[in-house]
């Protein structure tokens, strides 16, 4: 393929479509196991769904079948999933981060012989510019017309140019930086330093040392830094720390990630030494003070593998995913409901915002086969069966159900 956007029409799905349609009768064992249940369509490829704008699904395509170690980003409809464009750029890529989206497209590549860079693409997939520079393995954050990334150093480029603003050596940090967030500072964490520097100039505002511990996560919120290590969690506000508080010593527990943050608290799950015994802990935003500390929650074990717990907190709802979705008052730690999914453990959980400051979606996947929504209250809503995906994700409206050969979408408000 030529470098650059491809304008594709929906020839591709001609096959998929076909093979969608009888896709009710399970005796066809040749047939590909995701078409065996009904889909709005299917695209074939290892395709890496990143974002849905209005009608448009944007991600990411493995095509190494075509051309060794390269990808490209891809446009389809979310109603039709013919694919609008496709970019690829000139070199070998290995990897595409995810994208970002905001006046246009941007994500980072890396590769062979210089195949590193930042990439911008209009919103119909024509090249914007491209920028070759060492970069890491994370998307681009964009903000103030400004696109930042990071490596040994932070880089800032104009959205609409991609000149080089500023730039800011990180000098020698041992560990792969991320940039946090960016509101008023860019925030950068490097291993063992929490960085703010000024999103206009690029110098140093302020910094927050964690000593010989390793950072394990940061989040922002409300201006205040939140710093995990393995056995601490500490708050932080331009740089000058507020206060720390070790986790539950009694079981031994390690940081293993910041799970969200409330308007009064703080939620960080652990684990214990051996991996097992994970416990989601809340903490009180303006002392640190431990406010509750879950019931230890026992990893998912199945014969071939195993996985840590899902969690995640929305308002005033903690959500943990283990042998059955359970819904806990993030105030208090008490239990509100819980609920069976499929044959369970829940594989995949995901909030979806409804637009409301308050409402919103819980989306799961049960076991192998079984989708389902539930709202706050842990009313069921939505329920679909799939056949053995290797991930599901949910966004918005759409669900995508893939594999490494296809993915397949559906609507979840219009199909049950």
């Amino acid at each position: 393929m030529a470098a650059g956007a491809t304008v594709i029409g929906s020839s591709l799905l001609s096959g998929c479509l076909g093979m969608l349609q009888g896709s009710d009768d399970d005796s066809n064992t040749d047939a590909p196991s995701l078409y065996r249940t009904k889909y709005d369509w299917c695209v074939p490829g290892d395709l890496e769904v990143d974002s849905v704008v209005g009608d448009t699904v944007l991600g990411r395509r493995d095509i190494t079948e075509r051309r060794s170690e390269t990808r490209e980003a891809i446009a389809l409809s979310a109603e039709t999933g013919s694919i609008t464009w496709s970019y690829e750029t000139e070199r070998d890529v290995d990897h595409f981060t995810a994208v970002t989206v905001d006046d246009g497209i941007y994500l980072t590549r890396s590769g062979p012989q210089d195949g590193n860079g930042v990439v911008a693409l209009n919103m119909d997939g024509t090249k914007r510019w491209i920028v070759n520079t060492a970069v890491g393995y994370e998307r681009p954050r964009v903000a103030n017309d400004t696109v930042y990334v990071a490596d040994s150093r932070v880089y800032a480029f104009d959205v609409a140019s991609g000149d080089l603003r500023w730039e800011y050596n990180l000098q020698g940090s041992r560990l792969s930086p991320t940039i946090v967030d960016v509101t008023d500072t860019v925030v950068v964490e490097t291993g063992y330093t929490v960085l703010g520097l000024d999103p206009t100039a690029g110098t140093v505002r302020w910094e927050f040392e964690t000593g010989d511990q390793v950072i394990g996560e940061v989040q922002l919120s409300d201006g205040i830094s939140y710093v995990m290590t393995s056995d601490r969690i500490a708050a932080s506000s331009d740089g000058a720390e507020q206060w720390r508080t070790e986790f539950d010593t009694t079981t031994a527990q390690t940081g293993e990630s910041i799970v969200g943050t409330t308007s009064d608290r703080v939620f960080v799950f652990t684990s214990g030494d051996d991996g097992d015994a994970h416990q989601l802990q809340a903490f009180e935003v303006a002392t640190g003070e431990r406010s509750w500390t879950s019931e230890p929650i026992q990893p998912i074990v199945q014969p071939d593998f195993e996985w840590t717990p899902r969690t995640t907190v929305y308002g005033d709802i903690a959500y943990l995913g283990g042998e059955t979705l359970r819904a806990i008052d993030a105030t208090t730690g008490d239990e509100l409901w819980q609920a069976s999914v499929g044959d369970g453990p829940i594989k995949t959980l995901t909030v979806i915002n409804n637009g409301a400051e308050a409402d919103h979606t819980v989306f799961v996947q049960g076991g192998e086969t079984q989708l389902a929504t539930f709202t706050p209250d842990g009313e069921q809503t939505w329920s679909h069966s799939v056949n053995a995906p290797d991930r599901v994700s949910a966004i918005g409206e759409y669900v995508f159900v893939g594999t490494d050969n296809e993915i397949c979408s559906l609507n979840r408000l219009e199909k049950s």
